[in-house]
């Protein structure tokens, strides 16, 4: 695609998901073929979000990635944690509300943090500190490629449906 390689076959040992890796010395970033079909726009704005986990891993190095093995800790079933990360979850989809003005933003943006610091401190009473460092670079690591999505057309709404699914009965969101 735009004058690089394209690698169509069997799966390589690398490509275990959607995602960006380094294969013989060149960042790339992979997407695999679905046997259900998916819209064309659909795809290109997942070719793209792989795309710019590919910039981010080489323009973006200084920023720290997450720790995915952190992820196995995640409490999902912890009902405290999973109560106020809907709330959070609440609160910014309501930051997705057209119209907003400056000053429901910044009360928008003052209640989001003081939910995370305090579900942050929660979780820090449970051992569960380094749970809160891999959520923070998680939301780096997906949600800039998110953004890029969202400017390639990418509906609004389907990013509030996924923030509403999230934590809810300990699930992820679908898809």
């Amino acid at each position: 695609m735009a004058g690089r390689r394209v690698h169509m076959g069997p799966t390589l040992p690398e490509m275990a998901a959607n995602t960006a890796r380094e294969i013989a010395g060149t960042m790339c970033a992979l997407v695999m073929f679905s046997k259900e079909p998916i819209p064309q726009t659909e795809f290109a704005r997942l070719i793209l979000h792989e795309c710019f986990h590919a910039h981010q891993l080489e323009a973006l190095s200084a920023v720290e990635h997450p720790d995915f093995g952190v992820m196995q800790k995640y409490p999902e079933n912890d009902p405290v944690n999973n109560a106020m990360s809907i709330v959070e979850n609440r609160i910014l989809c309501s930051a997705l509300q057209k119209g907003l003005t400056t000053e429901r933003v910044r009360t928008i943006a003052a209640a989001f943090i003081a939910v995370r610091i305090a579900r942050h401190k929660y979780l820090a009473t449970e051992n569960l500190a380094d749970v809160c460092i891999y959520e923070e670079r998680s939301e780096f690591n997906e949600g800039t490629p998110t953004y890029v999505e969202v400017k390639a057309g990418k509906p609004i709404a389907e990013v509030i449906d996924t923030l509403m699914q999230c934590n809810v009965a300990g699930k992820a969101p679908k898809g």
